[in-house]
């Protein structure tokens, strides 16, 4: 399921993974609950969709989600970067890019490096370093440009 949403995030946007993560979830949890790392990517994909959206209305969502994947896998990039996304668009700057910047490093896919950069980016906003905000939005069209 974790891949069928980060599928459907790329195919046909971040909304229809939320709404598939909306009417899987109870399902999922309960048929592998054990899988702790599984469900903690199922978890985190819902996450980052939800934050992707910038809707308010699902930042309970991404909280929730990004928390409990985080609980379960911290040394997992996508995971850390997906909570430090979510701290810094709820205004968390400096805890939220203590997540982020280590895992954007640590990420190969450029797509989703571009997207962390988006994040870094206005977190480093958030704390008034300008400088810092300009240069993370430059490498983020440039890793758009060539991903």
């Amino acid at each position: 399921a974790s891949t069928i949403m980060d599928s459907l995030s790329y195919a046909e946007g971040n909304q229809a993974a939320v709404d598939f993560y909306l009417h899987h979830e109870a399902k999922l949890t309960e048929d592998i609950p054990d899988d702790v790392r599984y469900l903690a990517y199922f978890h985190a994909n819902a996450a980052w969709s939800a934050i992707k959206l910038n809707d308010l209305a699902l930042l309970g969502l991404a909280d929730s989600c990004s928390e409990s994947a985080f609980t379960v896998l911290p040394e997992a990039p996508e995971i850390a970067g997906t909570r430090g996304a979510y701290l810094i668009v709820t205004g968390q700057s400096e805890p939220g890019l203590a997540l982020i910047l280590p895992a954007l490093r640590a990420i190969d896919i450029r797509a989703d490096k571009a997207d962390f950069c988006t994040y870094i980016a206005q977190g480093y906003q958030q704390i008034g370093r300008t400088e810092r905000a300009d240069t993370f939005t430059a490498l983020g069209h440039h890793l758009r440009a060539t991903a």
